[in-house]
C-alpha cells in the first residue's frame, strides 16, 4: 500500500478556534480497530467555515500526534524520512575528515569547527528525540479508552495554556479507501467478525491486488469498451442522499464480449470504474456504491452466465460490503424468476440488495433520481446519456 497523506492543522492564526469536526473514539478494544494507526478519527465535518474545512479534513482522517507528541496504536509502517536525513548526511561527512592532532597527515580540526560539529551532534540528538516522541506508541489499557482520553486531555491542555509560542497543532494521516487501515472493518463484517477468516480474506485480497493492478490501458479491446460507456459512472448533481451509481449495460457487454473486447476487458473496465468511483467516497471507512443494471438491450436467451460468474468471482471477495444496492431494469414480472436464476451463484446477503423492477418510478426512487427531470430529458435513455461520465484517462 502507498504511504498515507499527512495533514497538519495549526491553530496558530486562530488559537481560540474549534476544529469543527466530530471525532470518533477508536479505543474500545474492538477487533475492527486493530489496523487504525491512532485512537481517534474524524467522524463528521461540522457545517461552516471551520479549521477542518479550511484544512481540507475528510471523514476517516486519523489523529496520530498533538504538538509533536505521538498518540499512535502502532509505529508507522511507512518509511519516515523528514529533514533529519539531511542532518545525518552532514554528520556522516563531518566525522570522516577530522584527525587527532595533525601529526598523522592532514590538518587538525580548528576549535570553531569542532564546536560546530558538536552542536550538530546535539541538534541531531534533539531531532532524534523529537522523532521518537512524534511517532510514540501508547497502549490503550486493559479496558480501553485510556489512550483516547489522554489524547483529548492533551488537546485541552494545549488549548487552555493559550501559549502563542506553542499553539495547538494536530497531525493526521489519511489513507486510501482500500488500504488495510480503512478496509479491515469491511472484511471483518463480511466474515461475521471472525478475525482469522477475515485476516485470510484480506491477505488474499492484497495478493490479488498485486496481480490485478496496474491495468494495461493500451489494449484495443479495453479502450473500445471504455469509450463505449457500456459501463460508466452516473453523476447527478444534488443527489447527496445515496452513494454514486455505476451504470452497466449488460446487453451491450454481452454483445461486445467474445468480439473485439474479451471477458478480461469487461472485468478490467468494471475494476477501473469501481476504483475511480470508490476513491471519491465521502467516507473511505465505509465506501458504498449503487449499481444500475440496464437490461433494455439484453436477450435472456443468449445470456452468457460465465461472464456474470467471472464478475462475481472478482467482486465478491475483493469488494466486500461496498454494494449499497443493485437496481436491475427493466425486468417484467414474467421474467423475474428467469433473471433471478442467472444469479443463483450469488450469496444470499448480496441477492438481498438486488431490486428487480419494470417500474421507472421505482428506479428513480431507489437511485435518488427525480422522475420529472428524467421526463424533461426525453426519457431514461437520454437522461442517462446526459449524466454518464466519460473517463478522462482515455481522452
Amino acid at each position: 500500500d502507498e504511504p498515507p497523506s499527512i495533514i497538519t492543522v495549526s491553530f496558530a492564526q486562530e488559537p481560540s478556534a474549534t476544529l469543527g469536526a466530530q471525532l470518533k473514539n477508536l479505543d474500545n478494544q474492538e477487533d475492527c480497530e486493530q489496523f487504525t494507526p491512532g485512537y481517534a478519527t474524524v467522524d463528521r465535518i461540522l457545517y461552516g467555515k471551520t479549521l477542518a474545512e479550511k484544512c481540507g479534513l475528510n471523514i476517516g482522517d486519523c489523529i496520530v500526534a498533538i504538538n509533536g507528541e505521538g498518540f499512535r496504536r502502532f509505529a508507522p509502517e511507512y518509511e519516515v524520512t523528514e529533514d533529519m536525513d539531511d542532518l545525518m548526511t552532514q554528520l556522516d561527512g563531518s566525522l570522516s575528515f577530522s584527525t587527532d592532532d595533525g601529526d598523522k597527515g592532514g590538518d587538525a580540526t580548528p576549535p570553531e569547527e569542532e564546536n560546530k560539529y558538536e552542536n550538530k551532534a546535539e541538534e541531531f540528538s534533539v531531532t532524534e528525540e523529537r522523532k521518537k516522541l512524534k511517532y510514540r506508541v501508547i497502549p490503550s489499557g486493559m479496558n480501553g479508552g485510556e489512550a483516547y482520553k489522554a489524547l483529548i486531555r492533551k488537546i485541552k491542555e494545549v488549548k487552555d495554556a493559550k501559549d502563542p509560542e506553542n499553539p495547538l497543532c494536530i497531525t493526521l494521516e489519511r489513507y486510501k479507501w482500500d488500504s488495510r487501515e480503512n478496509a479491515w472493518s469491511r472484511f471483518l463484517k463480511a466474515k461475521n467478525n471472525d478475525v482469522p477468516k477475515a485476516m485470510k480474506m484480506i491477505q488474499e485480497h492484497e495478493q490479488w491486488k498485486m496481480t490485478a493492478f496496474p491495468i494495461d490501458l493500451r489494449r484495443p479491446g479495453l479502450i473500445n469498451l471504455l469509450k463505449s460507456m457500456a459501463i460508466a459512472e452516473i453523476k447527478v448533481e444534488g443527489n447527496v442522499k445515496l452513494p454514486p451509481a455505476l451504470y452497466v449495460d449488460v446487453g451491450r457487454l454481452m454483445t461486445m464480449g467474445g468480439g473485439m473486447s474479451t471477458t478480461k476487458d469487461i472485468l478490467d473496465s468494471l475494476l477501473i470504474h469501481t476504483e475511480l468511483v470508490m476513491s471519491k467516497a465521502s467516507n473511505p471507512c465505509n465506501p458504498k456504491l449503487c449499481v444500475f443494471v440496464d437490461l433494455s438491450e439484453f436477450n435472456v436467451k443468449t445470456a452468457n452466465t460465465e461472464i456474470l460468474k467471472e464478475i462475481h468471482s472478482i467482486f465478491e471477495p475483493n469488494f466486500p460490503e461496498t454494494l449499497e444496492k443493485m437496481v436491475i431494469y427493466p425486468v417484467p414480472r414474467n421474467l423475474r424468476k428467469t433473471i433471478s436464476a442467472l444469479f443463483n451463484f450469488v450469496t444470499k446477503s448480496t441477492v438481498e440488495k438486488f431490486v428487480l423492477t419494470e417500474d421507472l418510478d421505482a428506479v428513480c426512487s431507489e437511485l435518488g433520481w427525480y422522475r420529472p427531470m428524467v421526463n424533461q430529458h426525453g426519457g431514461l435513455s437520454l437522461y442517462l446519456k446526459k449524466h454518464k461520465q466519460p473517463l478522462e484517462i482515455i481522452d
